[in-house]
């Protein structure tokens, strides 16, 4: 079986570059059908910190300086939620099967699916905090973060598991979340 996206796919007979390409020839198919794709809005909506509680210490670390934009296109009690949020976000840090949302199992997550962007502030450290975090913590080790907050949990996953259209904004990947009531 070969993994992508969360999804094991037959490895069959063909060899790995097929596969590949038949994968992104069906990405490609598939594209022709979306919607058109949505961004963040320009409007910061939150500013504040990440405090993570990583399963292996008792210790939470805080990530400070980060910031979060909504969807072009959210729904309206996504918005109201999300002017809602604390200074400081509280995450646990979990593997990423244990929270990947059900209807993302069979159709790759586009932009239309983002709730919130987050990306790091103009400081070095903001940046070197929000690199930490994306590349060497969810990336690597296929994590996600986990806030409750109220009946709302808010899941946060980093771009490279959007649809290849998605992954990146201005030539950067990112950290995207999405809201699920409990």
């Amino acid at each position: 079986m070969e993994h992508c996206l969360g999804i094991n796919f037959p490895s069959g007979s063909s060899s790995r570059s097929d596969t590949v390409h038949e994968r992104n020839l069906q990405k490609i198919s598939l594209k022709s059908q979306r919607q058109p794709l949505s961004g963040p809005a320009l409007e910061v909506i939150w500013k504040g910190s990440f405090e993570v509680k990583f399963s292996c210490g008792n210790e939470n670390e805080i990530f400070e300086e980060f910031l979060a934009h909504l969807s072009a296109k959210i729904s309206r009690k996504a918005y109201e939620f999300a002017r809602q949020i604390a200074g400081v976000l509280q995450f646990r840090i979990h593997p990423r099967r244990a929270f990947w949302p059900e209807i993302f199992q069979f159709d790759c997550p586009d932009a239309n699916d983002i709730a919130l962007f987050f990306y790091p502030g103009n400081t070095p450290r903001s940046r070197q905090n929000y690199e930490f975090l994306l590349k060497r913590c969810l990336e690597k080790h296929d994590l996600m973060l986990r806030s409750l907050m109220g009946g709302v949990e808010l899941l946060v996953f980093p771009s490279k598991l959007l649809h290849v259209d998605s992954q990146k904004l201005d030539g950067s990947y990112f950290m995207w979340g999405v809201f699920r009531a409990i």
